[in-house]
């Protein structure tokens, strides 16, 4: 967690690009997290929406905000593939809290 190097190069490879965020993806085309926020997607099982963040254990740093939503049971821990965010999505952290995010 103290070492940010990966982080910081992800994100300036993002800022050169004109995005404000880089999202990490695993060789396997899980979603895990971006560079300073958590990732939350809006899955809607045809009885709903529901929020889904990626697994803890697929290797993301849990973050203060997601571990709260999580808690108050609005947001569930799930996989989450590109395709499930690519039509938006939800971004967020303990300091900007949550806002809405699109690939670009």
């Amino acid at each position: 967690t103290t070492d940010r190097a990966f982080y910081e190069e992800a994100l300036a490879a993002a800022h050169a690009q004109g995005a404000d965020e880089a999202i990490f993806v695993r060789d396997d085309g899980l979603v895990t997290e971006g560079t300073f926020t958590n990732i939350v997607a809006d899955f809607n099982p045809g009885k709903g929406v529901m929020q889904l963040t990626p697994f803890a254990h697929l290797g993301l740093l849990p973050g203060v905000m997601r571990s709260s939503l999580i808690e108050q049971n609005a947001v569930h821990e799930a996989n989450v593939a590109l395709d499930d965010i690519a039509d938006g999505f939800w971004l967020c952290n303990a300091v900007r809290g949550l806002f809405p995010a699109k690939l670009i």
